[in-house]
């Protein structure tokens, strides 16, 4: 009996220990820039790939949301929504709009998520949840208008997010395109019956 009851106090340890290892971890992927607000960064070298081709792929990832505003960069904007989770359910908290930048050079490229913002959202009249007009939090400022626990998932939200988007950007990027082949009507000898 008492190898069994220091067994599962050694799988209860474990499994506690595991479980804040992955909540801290989850916590690290959304970084600070020089200006003290929250980034999502990364540079991706594309040996063999032209400035053009890189330039091109990142305006098929942005489809018609995206402007131009530098040679060789653009620029999107977006949205997604974050929950809050209860003991028995989880509902809609709010929503995260962020900017996202992508910028090329021959061989490589960037994107950076950044100017996170944080719209709360409350049931309206007709019972739907609807963003509370007028109120707007930096993500950076959060901790101050909400409780840590509410802080932390949201920031693990947003970097799941930006993690999930990169992968995205990151296939369209990847993708080459397949040169296709003109096909040429088959010849027939029409004077040989």
């Amino acid at each position: 009996m008492d190898g069994y009851l220091y067994f599962m106090k050694k799988l209860l340890f474990s499994a506690a220990l595991l479980l804040l290892i992955q909540t801290a971890w989850a916590q690290k992927d959304l970084q600070v820039d020089e200006n003290n607000r929250f980034v999502y960064y990364e540079v991706v070298d594309k040996p063999g790939v032209s400035t053009d081709t890189l330039f091109q792929r990142g305006i098929v990832f942005a489809k018609k949301g995206g402007k131009s505003t530098a040679p060789n960069s653009i620029t999107t904007k977006g949205k997604f929504t974050v929950y809050a989770s209860s003991l028995a359910s989880k509902k809609d908290a709010g929503e995260i709009s962020y900017v996202l930048t992508i910028d090329t050079k021959d061989q490589k490229y960037r994107y950076k998520f950044g100017t996170f913002v944080f719209k709360p959202y409350r049931f309206d009249r007709y019972g739907s949840m609807s963003a509370v007009p007028g109120v707007e939090i930096d993500l950076e400022r959060m901790a101050s208008k909400y409780g840590q626990k509410d802080t932390e998932s949201y920031l693990t939200q947003a970097a799941e997010y930006c993690k999930a988007t990169a992968a995205n950007l990151k296939m369209y990027m990847d993708r080459a395109q397949i040169a296709k082949k003109a096909d040429t009507p088959k010849k027939v000898a029409t004077e040989n019956w």
